[in-house]
C-alpha cells in the first residue's frame, strides 16, 4: 500500500477538478473505495454534513459491477463530514 502525505493529497486534489470532492471525502471520512464509488447522491446530506453508507459497488471477476449491502451490519452507517470535507475548511 502507498500512503500520501498531506501535501501530496492537496496536490492531487487541486489538480483533479473532476475528482477533487471525492478525494477530499475519502481523506476526511476514511470510507472504503467500494463505498466511495457506490455512494449515491441521495445519500449525501451536505447541509448537515452527513454521508449515509448503505451499499457498496464491487467489480466482479468478469468486469461487471454489482451494488450490494456492506458485508456486516456495522458497515451500514452515517458518517459525519467535517467542514474541510465539505470544502469549507
Amino acid at each position: 500500500m502507498t500512503f500520501l502525505d498531506w501535501d501530496e493529497v492537496m496536490l492531487l486534489a487541486e489538480h483533479s477538478e473532476r475528482y477533487r470532492a471525492m478525494i477530499y471525502l475519502a481523506v476526511d471520512s476514511g470510507m472504503r473505495w467500494s463505498e466511495l464509488v457506490g455512494l449515491r447522491r441521495g445519500k449525501l446530506d451536505l447541509r448537515h454534513g452527513k454521508a449515509r453508507v448503505t451499499e457498496q459497488l464491487v467489480q466482479l471477476a468478469d468486469g461487471t459491477f454489482l451494488r450490494k449491502e456492506p458485508k456486516t451490519a456495522a458497515g451500514v452507517r452515517s458518517i459525519t463530514i467535517s467542514p474541510f470535507g465539505l470544502g469549507a475548511g
